[in-house]
C-alpha cells in the first residue's frame, strides 16, 4: 500500500494549513488485488474482441473503468466514497 496511513497523512497536511485536492484516475492496475475481479465482471473497457487490453500509463499498466457499465460505475464510486470519507 502506497499510503498506509492516508487519514493521518491528510490530517498532518491539514494541520500545516494546506488544502488537499484528491485527483483520481479510473485505471485499475494489473497488480491491484481487485484487477482480476474487475476483468471477470466486465468492469473494464474491452476491445472489439471482448478482451481487456491493459494500457500503459504514467502510473503503471492497467485497465480503464467502463463507465457505460452501471455495475462498474457503482463499484468504482463505492471505492471512491471510502477514500473521500
Amino acid at each position: 500500500m502506497k499510503f498506509p496511513d492516508f487519514e493521518g497523512m491528510v490530517g498532518w497536511i491539514h494541520d500545516q494549513g494546506i488544502h488537499v485536492i484528491l485527483w483520481v484516475t479510473s485505471f485499475v492496475n494489473e497488480e491491484n488485488p481487485e484487477y482480476q475481479m474487475a476483468v471477470d465482471n466486465k468492469y473494464l473497457v474491452r476491445n472489439e474482441w471482448g478482451k481487456v487490453r491493459p494500457i500503459e500509463w504514467w502510473h503503471g499498466k492497467g485497465g480503464l473503468l467502463d463507465y457505460s457499465n452501471p455495475e462498474a460505475t457503482e463499484w468504482w464510486h463505492g471505492l471512491m466514497d471510502k477514500v473521500r470519507e
